[in-house]
């Protein structure tokens, strides 16, 4: 501006006065761009859930604290930089719940046995628009917990559940789930360590009947994801339920 002003007045600048303005108009900013402050503050709200969720135990121990969980991951689905999650790349893989308020998720904490890892495996289907998922739950024998913290190792082996899903795309946010293949490897009192690996009792549905119950289905029984970044995911069930899962590193 300096130097404008100045030629417009037939003045001439000295050379060291028009290399300092020159200097000064071409130094670099140290204000934030509008996507890194968005990044910043959607980072931070990502943080904060996954904090509260970790302090509410997954769900299992959310002493009186639902509400801001359920608030905190509304917050974080308004920041939600994946449009079209279904058909993003991001969506697969291995993801372990970080938090839920869904019941069925939670009831399994009625059970006398602990309740260990529970994680979501998403992999691409046959064909396009077609994924598939397994649900599985370790469930560990009382106090596991307790001797892992002691550094003991008790004579039972994990009982794993592992539910089979069949996806289809119904839109870039919502897939249709058809729950078609069952695998138990059981704890088994005469077995103390457990089965060998590969050992499983498994079951699954045919083609057809997938497709049957996929067209039967799919308005009333499906996943929405709402958030999807490259670490963290957060889903609804058609009754609003929350999963907020976390990959698996």
């Amino acid at each position: 501006m300096l130097i404008l002003a100045a030629a417009a007045a037939g003045l001439q600048l000295p050379v060291t006065a028009a290399r300092r303005s020159s200097i000064l108009c071409c130094a670099p900013s140290d204000t934030a761009t509008d996507a890194e402050v968005d990044d910043g503050k959607s980072a931070a709200l990502v943080a904060d859930l996954r904090l509260s969720a970790a302090r509410a135990e997954r769900g299992f121990r959310v002493d009186g604290a639902l509400e801001e969980l359920r608030q905190k991951v509304e917050a974080v689905e308004a920041a939600n930089p994946e449009p079209e999650p279904v058909d993003s790349p991001l969506l697969l893989g291995e993801w372990d719940l970080e938090f839920t308020d869904a019941f069925d998720v939670l009831s399994l904490g009625l059970s006398p046995l602990e309740v260990g890892r529970i994680s979501q495996n998403v992999r691409a289907g046959a064909s396009a628009g077609e994924l598939q998922a397994e649900n599985i739950v370790e469930l560990l024998p009382p106090l596991s917990s307790l001797a892992a913290a002691a550094s003991l190792q008790l004579p039972r082996a994990a009982t794993e559940y592992c539910v089979g899903a069949t996806c289809r795309r119904l839109s870039g946010r919502r897939v249709s789930l058809v729950f078609s293949k069952l695998r138990v490897r059981p704890w088994l009192p005469f077995v103390p360590w457990g089965l060998p690996d590969g050992v499983r009792l498994e079951a699954a549905l045919p083609s057809a009947a997938v497709d049957a119950l996929e067209s039967l289905t799919s308005s009333a029984v499906y996943l929405e994801t709402t958030y999807l970044d490259e670490g963290l995911r957060v889903a609804r069930g058609p009754g609003g339920e929350i999963y907020v899962l976390a990959r698996r590193r």
